[in-house]
């Protein structure tokens, strides 16, 4: 794994899916992002817009996911852009 700058292993939470409600997995994974200075205010993103979307629509598992999803795609892109490897 030369060329990381960072390792971190939020595979872990995701992989969960199922077991964890999305709250408990965003929460884990929120944990794990500001062991590394690099993501700002992305994993307090990444709970807030969860919550928000089971506050919106509550009974619309599909949605919360989408709301997780699309914030998850931004932390993916910082990782890329400063190496972080997010992976197991």
């Amino acid at each position: 794994m030369a060329g990381w700058n960072y390792r971190i292993n939020i595979k872990q939470y995701l992989n969960r899916e199922g077991k964890d409600d999305i709250i408990t997995i965003a929460e884990n994974i929120a944990n794990e992002l500001r062991t590394v200075p690099v993501f700002g205010s992305l994993p307090t993103k990444l709970i807030n817009e969860t919550k928000a979307a089971i506050e919106r629509v509550p009974e619309d598992k599909d949605y919360h996911e989408l709301k997780f999803n699309q914030v998850l795609a931004r932390i993916y892109d910082v990782a890329d852009n400063y190496r972080v490897w997010l992976g197991l």
